[in-house]
């Protein structure tokens, strides 16, 4: 078989290849529908996500950080208030002696199956409790009093 044979041979089949998979994209786009950006976005999406999971109610969301909580040693011993603010939305309340622990804690509490947010309003010793001036109240902030 000659040098031109075969490239009329290759061309013969690159077109029949070709036609076959533009009658297939018309065949399934009809079947399935139009595929454009936002659909395939959608796609992907469903792909990577991780499975769903129900927000517990707030007394459930409160009750299992709780739970999860007090399995870890490094936050034995800190006096934490867990509240249920709303479906799988927790909010972390206290005083801790440093800001790692603060951390755990958030983190902790986010990874419990159910939660969905959390509020952390935890408080680090002699970080946030030392005033910057003025007020102890309101800390950066101080009462100028003019003569009237």
């Amino acid at each position: 078989m000659s040098g031109s044979g075969r490239k009329d041979g290759l061309l013969v089949w690159g077109a029949l290849g070709l036609g076959f998979g533009v009658l297939a994209g018309f065949a399934l786009a009809e079947a399935v529908g139009m595929v454009d950006r936002k659909r395939v976005g959608r796609a992907l999406d469903r792909l990577t996500a991780e499975p769903l999971t129900e927000p517990l109610s707030s007394t459930q969301a409160a009750r299992r950080v709780v739970v999860a909580l007090a399995r870890f040693p490094g936050l034995a011993g800190t006096e934490l208030e867990i509240r249920g603010l709303a479906p799988g939305r927790v909010e972390l309340r206290g005083w801790v002696a440093d800001r790692r622990t603060r951390a755990l804690a958030e983190r902790t509490a986010s990874e419990v199956a159910g939660i969905t947010s959390v509020v952390n309003r935890i408080l680090v010793l002699d970080e946030d409790d030392t005033p910057v001036g003025g007020d102890r109240d309101y800390p950066g902030l101080s009462l100028v009093e003019e003569p009237a």
